[in-house]
């Protein structure tokens, strides 16, 4: 089957992504999964799905997440620094300056992403702490 009908299992970092900061906005509203899914019409195990990436958010369903959860569409996206290389056949995040980044660094990214202002400074202090060490 072509590129297009094949279907991998596996997520697109960018569809983790944005089910983090989906998850992350829903829970800053104090809203539920079953509030925000009969919002839009579907139930709260598809609402779980996009919030892990397992299932995308189309342009229809993100433009109704916008609504409800009052953020504009970029807000799925502000944090994120990076574009695809449309060049990659495997859709690795790539930095914007074109230099591919390696799945370790993929990952520690989206775990700073899911933590609070707090533990993002103190993490940030530590690692100041850590290169300083190093010179």
């Amino acid at each position: 089957m072509g590129e297009l009908g094949e279907h991998n299992r596996q997520p697109k970092d960018i569809d983790v992504f944005a089910g983090e900061q989906l998850k992350k906005r829903r829970k800053e509203l104090g809203m539920s999964q079953k509030v925000l899914a009969e919002s839009l019409g579907v139930t709260f195990q598809q609402v779980q799905k996009y919030e892990k990436g397992l299932n995308r958010i189309g342009a229809s369903r993100l433009f109704d997440l916008c609504k409800i959860l009052r953020v504009k569409p970029s807000y799925f996206f502000k944090t994120l620094n990076f574009a695809y290389d449309v060049n990659d056949s495997e859709n690795n995040l790539v930095l914007a300056e074109g230099n591919s980044i390696s799945p370790e660094l993929s990952s520690l990214i989206k775990m700073f992403e899911s933590v609070d202002e707090t533990k993002k400074k103190l993490i940030l202090d530590l690692l100041k702490s850590m290169v300083e060490s190093d010179k």
